[in-house]
Formats: C-alpha cells, sequence, structure tokens
C-alpha cells in the first residue's frame, strides 16, 4: 500500500529532523584525574570509563581531561586554587554534562572547586578510599565508585599458609589516599588477634629503603606507592618503587592494586583500576537515561 505523497513527504520530513537532532546531541564529559596520565592505575580507570561509555552510550561522547598529578606534588589549598585559574581560563564558555574524577584528591578537588565552577553539572567518582564522605555526599551533586581494600581476603590467605602468628607490614607513601586506605585496614586487621601488623608510610625511597632493611616480618603489603621519590626529589615509577622495596629485604610482596605487578611482587586479591572505570562509566551511562543523580547508588568495589 503506498502512503498518500504528503503523508510520505511528512514521515521523511520527521525522519530527517529526528537525524538532525540525535547529530547534534552529544555527551560532553570533563574527567579530572588526581594523578598523571602515565601512572598506571589513573590509565586504567580512564580506560576503563572511557572504553564502557563510549560502547553504550547512544549518542556521541566527547571528553576532555586534565590531571592534577598529585604524586608528583602535594595537594593543597594554593595548588587547588592554581589548577582552578588554569580550568577557567582554559574552559571559558564550556559546560560539561558529567565530571568525572577519579581517586581522593580528584574528589576533593571536585568538591571544593569544580562544583562551584560548574554548580549544575554532575560529578561521577571512582578509586576513592574515604567512606567517611557517603554520608557527606547524600546532597551533592555527587555520586561514584569507592575502592574497597579488603585485605581480610589477602590474611586469610596467608594464614592458611603459615598456621602461626604473623607479623606483616603495610606500606605506602603517606599520601591522602594512604592515609584513608590505613584507616581501613586498621579495622580489618582488628578481627586478625594473631596478626601484627606494622604501618610504614614513607615518600622518599632511600628512608623507606634504610628502614625495611631493620625489618624482620616476612610479609609486606602494598597499598599505593606512586608518591614516593628520590632524594633529590624526582617522582619514581613503581616499577622501580617495587624493585628496591623487594631487593631491601627477604620479604614475600603482595598488592594490593593491579597497578602493582611487577617481578618480586605476588598479587594476592587485588582491587583492579579498569574495573572502578567501567562502574563509574555505568554510573554515568544511568545519570545520562534518567537525568536525576538522586536516583544513582554509590559502588563499593573490593
Amino acid at each position: 500500500m503506498r502512503l498518500p505523497s504528503s503523508l510520505s513527504l511528512l514521515v521523511i520530513g520527521l525522519s530527517i529532523f529526528y537525524s538532525i537532532v540525535q547529530a547534534n546531541q552529544s555527551y560532553q564529559v570533563l574527567a579530572v584525574h588526581a594523578y598523571s596520565q602515565e601512572y598506571a592505575w589513573t590509565k586504567s580507570q580512564h580506560r576503563g570509563f572511557v572504553d564502557e561509555l563510549t560502547e553504550n552510550s547512544l549518542v556521541p561522547v566527547y571528553i576532555s581531561t586534565e590531571y592534577l598529578d598529585t604524586k608528583r606534588r602535594s595537594y593543597n589549598i594554593k595548588y587547588a586554587e592554581q589548577f582552578t585559574r588554569y580550568i577557567r581560563e582554559k574552559y571559558n564558555g564550556y559546560v560539561p554534562d558529567i565530571i568525572y574524577v577519579t581517586d581522593d584528591n580528584g574528589f576533593l578537588y571536585a568538591r571544593d572547586h569544580l562544583l562551584e565552577i560548574y554548580p549544575n553539572t554532575p560529578v561521577i567518582f571512582s578509586g576513592v578510599n574515604d567512606y567517611s564522605i557517603i554520608n557527606k555526599i547524600e546532597a551533592l551533586p555527587v555520586r561514584g565508585v569507592f575502592e574497597k581494600k579488603d585485605i581480610s581476603k589477602n590474611l586469610d590467605l596467608i594464614q592458611g599458609i603459615e598456621k602461626k602468628d604473623l607479623e606483616i607490614i603495610i606500606l605506602g607513601d603517606g599520601s591522602n589516599t594512604y592515609s584513608a586506605i590505613e584507616f581501613e585496614i586498621k579495622q580489618q586487621v582488628a578481627d586478625y588477634p594473631n596478626i601484627n601488623a606494622t604501618f610504614v608510610s614513607q615518600d622518599n625511597i632511600e628512608n623507606l629503603v634504610t628502614d625495611l632493611r631493620k625489618r624482620s616480618q616476612k610479609y609486606i603489603f602494598l597499598t599505593t606507592i606512586g608518591g614516593i621519590k628520590s632524594n633529590t626529589g624526582s617522582l619514581l615509577s613503581p616499577e622501580t618503587v617495587v624493585s628496591e622495596i623487594v631487593a631491601a629485604g627477604n620479604f614475600i610482596v603482595f598488592t594490593m592494586e593491579d597497578a602493582y605487578f611487577f617481578d618480586g611482587v605476588l598479587g594476592g586479591y587485588v582491587t583492579s583500576g579498569k574495573l572502578q572505570g567501567l562502574k563509574a562509566a555505568r554510573l554515568a551511562l544511568g545519570l545520562h537515561k534518567d537525568n536525576s543523580i538522586e536516583q544513582i547508588e554509590n559502588i563499593v568495589d573490593s
């Protein structure tokens, strides 16, 4: 059956109009990462987020990406304000549909500065270790994926190997992220009366190695080590840091992040940067569909 010519023109016109509307629609994302573009944990989160978002979005996705690089330099009010001036200048006139931030410093920057620049733009995060913010963000347009460092599974693993009291070292770089991780791990270790945990945090590799050489513990658990530097203040690669730790003594070294799989390190149970980013992208897709961040629930991922 043939449609009347006027109706055919109407259908064709509506199809063209719909195609034009779809072509003009897009999903604008501003991503601000706590660390650098070369930091493996950041790269894996970003890739997981981008792949999931672009593969499943119904409209084209455009992502603008910035890096606070706070493993290289400390995050503080002065630096955050300088970075904000840069963002305001570079993105003058640009309003993203969503902001994606990673890790604790990325969240802090979004809360204190990005929400001021973009008060009507929701924020999705991943890689955040500080669970104390959960209740504090209920009234904010902020939701995301918490990174749970679950040491209990690793402790169960080594207890299955050695049926005796254990001395372990929990090692990190002393950063804001490490502080949040240390707090969480102390709560978990309290459930293991036969395990004595020593917490070692240090941002200087020579001081760290000197400390480790004096230690008699057998097991080391790496938390976050990306902020460890040389005596000259140069940021060291995680691979270099791991090699120095492994060489410092006869340790069995576990990592709690997938970014630290280097020679001399056992895996154990680790958190995945890629999965953190992927799950954040799914929150972003849900937000784009329903347009209501109040309906988005936070995720705790271990």
